[in-house]
């Protein structure tokens, strides 16, 4: 098993654990890291730059048995423009320079209206912006065994307000754990997921890094997959790399 499916698969036992079970392993984050990481997360976005990047999907479909079906892989020169009157705005494109499916430069691409759109894991980060600390509850969380010592686990659950995603055309609330610096609230790894246990259900993780042509802290891993009746049925991931300002 992969490690990034066995990552995924422990948050699920992890989210479907008892509110009250939890709450008893659920040591609060105090209130000097709520605003660092609220303080960040609130200029995130804003503070985005426009630029390319060479994008690589890697589609996978799975069988009911859990083994892949099929794997397809395509490159697009991917871009995101950001409004500068908007803070929470952009434009995005993508557009495809080459496919392979195992190694077969002329078959398919992956099905592109599964792919989505970008934007929506770069806002991930704002799970932990001020504005919504109202709505979300925030409390350390265990450590899985391969992330970095030196960063905090901090887990968040949504418990009131309008649900920040939607599946089945439904507001759902979601869930989920981000890797923090506690030096200065940056997220360096998040882990989310939502939707009904036994029904759909989505899981996303999305890894940044320090680019140095655009001086910014930016996404370039995403993993994003699609449960149906807790059975695993497509993973989309994404890797993001050639960055340049536009």
């Amino acid at each position: 098993m992969s490690r990034a499916l066995h990552i995924g698969i422990a948050l699920a036992i992890w989210l479907a654990v008892p509110t009250a079970a939890l709450a008893q392993r659920e040591p609060p984050v105090q209130k000097e890291l709520r605003e660092r990481f609220g303080e960040w997360a609130d200029f995130y976005t804003a503070g985005l730059p426009s630029y390319s990047a060479q994008e690589t999907v890697r589609q996978t479909e799975f069988g009911r048995r859990g083994r892949s079906s099929a794997e397809r892989t395509a490159t697009y020169q991917y871009t995101l423009k950001h409004y500068a009157d908007g803070a929470r705005e952009f434009e995005e494109s993508r557009e495809r320079t080459t496919s392979a499916e195992k190694g077969d430069g002329t078959a398919k691409p992956p099905d592109e209206r599964t792919i989505g759109l970008f934007s929506k894991a770069i806002l991930l980060v704002t799970r932990f912006a001020t504005r919504y600390h109202d709505r979300i509850t925030y409390f350390f969380a265990p450590e899985h065994p391969d992330s970095i010592s030196e960063f905090v686990v901090v887990g968040y659950r949504q418990t009131s307000g309008e649900g920040l995603m939607e599946v089945d055309g439904k507001a759902v609330y979601p869930s989920g754990r981000a890797w923090i610096d506690p030096n200065t609230g940056k997220v360096i790894r998040i882990e989310e997921e939502f939707g009904n246990i036994g029904k759909t259900r989505y899981s996303i993780s999305v890894d940044f890094d320090d680019d140095d042509a655009t001086k910014s802290w930016l996404p370039t891993r995403v993993t994003v997959r699609h449960f149906d009746k807790e059975r695993l049925e497509l993973q989309n991931e994404y890797i993001y790399s050639a960055f340049r300002p536009l």
